[in-house]
C-alpha cells in the first residue's frame, strides 16, 4: 500500500524552464525518466531547468539521478525528502527525513563527479545494520527515545537520528524539505507516512532537481577548469 505499482506519470512544462512531474503515488525513477527529455531540453535552451517529481516515493540512491543529467554534459543537483527519522537540532523527536542531496558535474572524457549525502549525521540504513548486527554505533550518530545522545542502535531506531553537525544539518534538512516537498506541493517529513510498514498509505514525498547548462555563462572552459581544481585537489 505504499507505491502504486502501475502509476504512469504525467508530464507538464508550465514554464519553459520548468518541468512539473506528478508521480501519481509511484515510483520516483519511471517519474524522472518521463521528464528528464524535457528538462534537459529546458536546460539547453534557457540555461537552466528545474524538475519538480511531486507526488512520489523514496528516490533512493539520488546519485543515480544527477550522474544520467552530468553525462548529458549538465551540471545537476537534486534534493529528495522522506518520511521523519531525525530530530532538528535540539529536538528531541523525528521531525525531518535524513533529506538527501546529490549533485554531479560533467568531466571531459572520463565519469561524471558525483556526490550523495544525507543531512543526517549517517545514513538511517546505517545504524539499522548495527542493530542487526549487534554492534553499538558511535556518538553523535543517533539520539534515545528521551533524547539522550547512545551508542546502542535499538535505542536509537526507538528514537531519531542526530542531523549532520548539529544545527547545519538540521538547516540543510529544513532546505531539503522546502524545495523537494514545498516547491513540488508534496508531503512535508513530518507530514509523511513511513516508507515501510503498512500504515499511513502512500508516503507522498517530492524531489526537486535542477539542471545547468554551464556553457550558457562559461563557454566551452567549464570541463577544462574542473579539471584544473580537481588537480589541484588532488595535490593537498
Amino acid at each position: 500500500g505504499k507505491v502504486v505499482g502501475d502509476a504512469v506519470p504525467t508530464v507538464a512544462t508550465p514554464r519553459p524552464a520548468v518541468v512539473a512531474v506528478d508521480a501519481h503515488h509511484g515510483f520516483a525513477h519511471p517519474a524522472f525518466e518521463a521528464g528528464a527529455p524535457a528538462l534537459v531540453a529546458a536546460a539547453r535552451t534557457c540555461g537552466v531547468g528545474v524538475m519538480a517529481v511531486a507526488h512520489s516515493y523514496s528516490a533512493g540512491v539520488l546519485g543515480w539521478f544527477v550522474e544520467a543529467l552530468a553525462a548529458e554534459g549538465l551540471v545537476a543537483v537534486m534534493f529528495a525528502n522522506s518520511s521523519a527519522l531525525m530530530a532538528p537540532h535540539g529536538g528531541t523527536r523525528p521531525f525531518f527525513g535524513t533529506n538527501p542531496l546529490a549533485w554531479a558535474v560533467p568531466r571531459r572524457d572520463r565519469p561524471p563527479l558525483v556526490a550523495d549525502l544525507s543531512s543526517s549525521a549517517v545514513a538511517w540504513v546505517t545504524v539499522n545494520a548495527a542493530a542487526q548486527e549487534g554492534r553499538s554505533i558511535p556518538l553523535g550518530w543517533a539520539i534515545d527515545a528521551d533524547g539522550v545522545p547512545t551508542t546502542d542502535p535499538h535505542a536509537a531506531l526507538a528514537g531519531a537520528m542526530a542531523p549532520a553537525a548539529g544545527h547545519k544539518g538540521s538547516a540543510l534538512a529544513l532546505l531539503v524539505d522546502l524545495l523537494a516537498a514545498g516547491v513540488t506541493g508534496s508531503q512535508f517529513s513530518f507530514e509523511a507516512s513511513g516508507f515501510g510498514g503498512n500504515e499511513g498509505g502512500p508516503p507522498d514525498v517530492g524531489q526537486l532537481l535542477l539542471a545547468i547548462d554551464a556553457s550558457a555563462t562559461a563557454g566551452d572552459a567549464f570541463v577544462d577548469r574542473v579539471e584544473v581544481e580537481l588537480a589541484a585537489l588532488i595535490e593537498q
